[in-house]
């Protein structure tokens, strides 16, 4: 394979890869947006007293979620 030849396959490589990283950036943004609203959600129905009942194991009890934010 000639050097220009592996350039422009490296070209095309680097090309589709930055396509993925893009929609992988979407996808992250709806997932984040909806975690949030979510968050939202609980924190509201916490504040005005909804309880959950306490049907649930420990082990089935859903666990915080730490999130960090990062600028794109």
């Amino acid at each position: 394979m000639d050097q220009a030849q592996h350039l422009k396959t490296l070209l095309e490589r680097r090309n589709k890869l930055n396509v993925e990283i893009n929609n992988l950036n979407q996808d992250l943004a709806v997932k984040r947006e909806l975690f949030l609203k979510m968050q939202g959600a609980i924190e509201y129905l916490n504040e005005i007293g909804v309880k959950m009942e306490e049907t649930q194991s420990p082990a089935e009890t859903p666990q915080s979620v730490e999130t960090e934010v990062v600028g794109e």
